[in-house]
């Protein structure tokens, strides 16, 4: 059953990308974007958990503080991750952004899990991690690179500092993305916390709040639009376009978030998290074919067949 569940939150990460290209095709991929998308996804998906919440059990919060402190740290987490994603992908290129972002949520648990939790390890859990790990280096050793910012620069040395840059910047990446399901990993075998639908509801209440400050904060000062030669667009929060992409985001991010909770409560961390990195890969590559018939190239077929395997082997 709980594996069935990650299987399910799964298919809702590796769906998210549709709703988040439709923002960005409208509003691109600057920090004000990146923080009303925040913004509004968080208002809703916080909306959505603290009604199933009243629902399930009443109105008697459990405000345990080390789950209020999970929840920050979560959605502090998130935010940093979405922001500094945006600068990463400018300097960069794709694959290797994605190699350490994915490595993140599938290594750092896993060994969290091992360090921190006393969980054991299964031999088809390693083999499944080895060919994981293949698996997300594919695209960074074998396939195209992608010119970016930092490589379109003709000086030597400002090149080779945008390219160590763009690597501190990755491994920052990898640290937070790892966090992100540490810390829900670790309130969720935690006696007496917070859990299922209202720590999903504290999770994006609190991010919610941080997105709004921050957002507030750049529209003040006007630093954002300078940075990046944008315009303004406070009318980004009213745009019908811009709500119904939070409001799709929230939902499905958040369901996804509840069900990968509820199941971490069940399995093992060095099991869960690699077949989430797995599952996500192939559902994603099957959703971009079908919705934006985005033809696998034989890299990615590779890709999918590897993180198949893998997917299979972190079930026994």
């Amino acid at each position: 059953m709980y594996y069935a569940m990650l299987i399910g939150a799964s298919f809702l990460f590796g769906s998210q990308f549709m709703v988040t290209k439709a923002f960005e095709k409208n509003y691109g991929k600057t920090v004000r974007a990146s923080l009303s998308f925040s913004l509004l996804y968080s208002l809703f998906a916080g909306v959505i958990f603290f009604i199933i919440k009243l629902v399930s059990s009443g109105t008697v919060f459990n405000l345990n503080p080390f789950s209020l402190c999970m929840a920050f740290g979560l959605s502090l987490v998130n935010i940093l991750s979405s922001a500094i994603g945006i600068k990463t992908l400018a300097l960069g290129d794709i694959a290797v952004y994605s190699l350490f972002l994915m490595l993140g949520g599938m290594i750092v648990p896993f060994f969290a899990g091992i360090v921190f939790l006393k969980e054991s390890v299964s031999v088809c859990n390693l083999i499944g991690v080895a060919i994981m790990i293949i698996a997300l280096c594919l695209p960074v050793f074998f396939g195209k690179k992608n010119k970016n910012a930092g490589e379109a620069q003709t000086d030597g040395d400002t090149k080779k500092k945008t390219s160590v840059f763009f690597y501190v910047l990755c491994v920052f990446l990898f640290i937070l993305n790892g966090l992100s399901s540490t810390l829900s990993k670790f309130n969720s075998v935690r006696e007496g916390a917070a859990l299922g639908a209202e720590f999903t509801f504290y999770t994006y209440g609190i991010q919610f709040v941080i997105s709004l400050a921050a957002f507030a904060l750049t529209t003040a000062s006007g630093k954002s639009d300078k940075m990046q030669n944008e315009e303004k667009q406070p009318g980004i929060l009213f745009r019908p376009v811009a709500i119904g992409c939070g409001a799709a985001f929230g939902a499905v991010n958040g369901m996804a978030f509840l069900m990968s909770s509820v199941a971490a409560e069940h399995v093992v961390a060095v099991a869960q998290y690699p077949l989430i990195t797995g599952a996500t890969i192939l559902f994603s590559s099957l959703l971009a074919f079908l919705f934006y018939r985005e033809k696998p190239t034989a890299l990615q077929l590779v890709q999918i067949v590897i993180s198949l395997a893998a997917t299979i082997l972190f079930m026994f």
